[in-house]
Parts: C-alpha cells; structure tokens; sequence
C-alpha cells in the first residue's frame, strides 16, 4: 500500500521564505554593480518551472502474482518537483492523491517520475489501468492548474521584495562610498 500522497508536503509560504532566504543572503553579499542590475540574482529565485507531465511516455511496470495484477504507473515529468508536493488547498479541503515523486534510478536525488501503484485483477483490460492512470494524472493537472496562480503571484510579491531589497541595498552601498570618500584625508 502506497503511504505517500502528492500535494502534502512544504506549504507555499515556506518554500516563498526559503527562496526570500536565499535572495537576501544574495543581495547582501553582491556588489554595487550587481545590485544596479540584480536580475540575474533575482530570476533564478523566481522563474521556476512549474510542473507538466509528460503522459505520453507513461510506463506500467507490473508484477501478477496470485491472480492479481500489481501495477505501478510511472508519469514523467518536467518542472519543479516541489509544486507536486505542496498542498494546494487549506483546511483540509484537498483530496487523496496517493504516490510518490522518484528520481529515474536507485540513487537519483532529481526526482522526475510521478510513482502510483494499483492492484486490479489479473484479467483487467489494458484500457482499464490505462483509464485509472489518466484519471489520476487528471486529478494532478488539475490540483496544479489550481496552484499555479496562487504561486505565480507569491513569486512575483517575492521578486517585488527582492528588487525593493536590492534597491535599498544599492543605495545604502552608494551612501557609505560617498561618505567614505569625503571623509579620506582626516579633518
């Protein structure tokens, strides 16, 4: 029995709080000249892939053993894998969607497969685990399609903040030049 469910993991605010962690640490070490142009500090922060599946190289490793089929249905994906596990909805109003995320081998840390297991009946028609897996990669696109907006503006309050933070970084530095340079010589 698959224990593991998707979108329960790391809430939005949390992971807003890490990227926002990471930007500040960023920004307090760049330079003046960086800080001038702080894109390429801020974007890898910000533009994150979010998740697509990848249904069409969908694989169904299986084993039948005592005249049950036991299927596990591997969906590829590409994006952020972080998305498929933050709940999406508050108050507990999120459904079941029992699987896990998997890297492509033993040891892989990249997790890129989206892993749900179910027993049917040895003698289930293909269409009908076919079925099953597309109704669930349609629960997952759609709990993503409600995600993706609530993210998107996190991220942009989050870009927001980082060039407010940048901008006040910058001129703080400009501040302590100019200060340091009219102060050189002694009184």
């Amino acid at each position: 029995m698959v224990t593991e469910e998707l979108f329960h993991g790391v809430e939005l605010a949390k992971f807003i709080e890490s990227r926002w962690t990471t930007l500040e640490r960023l920004l307090n070490l760049a330079s003046e000249a960086e800080l001038a142009s702080p894109t390429a500090i801020i974007d890898p922060q910000v533009n994150v892939q979010f998740p697509a599946l990848d249904r069409s190289k969908t694989t169904f490793p299986m084993s039948v053993q005592s005249g049950r089929a036991h299927v596990t249905c591997r969906i590829p994906f590409s994006g952020n894998w972080q998305f498929l596990e933050m709940p999406v909805r508050t108050g507990g109003q999120h459904p079941v969607i029992p699987g896990k995320l998997v890297g492509p081998g033993r040891f892989d840390s990249a997790k890129t497969l989206i892993e749900m297991k179910q027993d049917f009946a040895a003698d289930v028609d293909p269409e009908q685990i076919k079925d099953w897996a597309s109704k669930r990669a349609d629960q997952i696109d759609s709990e993503l399609a409600l995600l993706r907006p609530v993210v998107e503006e996190a991220l942009e309050r989050l870009r927001a903040r980082a060039e407010k933070f940048a901008a006040e970084r910058l001129d703080a530095l400009q501040t302590k030049r100019r200060l340091t340079d009219g102060l050189e010589g002694g009184i």
